[in-house]
């Protein structure tokens, strides 16, 4: 079992959004041609939410 702090948290979830908010990312994101590991960022991102907030965001 791995202890999150919120620093720990945060850091991923900064790490993940330089990922998704890439124009490459959005534009094969808005074509429904994500690769699976880019799926499974945006299912880390909530993930991360629920961690950290108890909610996940609606997308």
């Amino acid at each position: 079992m791995t202890t999150l702090t919120v620093e720990d948290i945060e850091e991923r979830r900064a790490r993940i959004r330089q990922v998704v908010d890439s124009d490459d990312f959005r534009e094969r994101q808005a074509e429904g041609v994500l690769l699976a590991r880019e799926e499974h960022l945006l299912e880390e991102l909530d993930d991360l939410d629920y961690l950290q907030y108890g909610r996940v965001r609606v997308r």
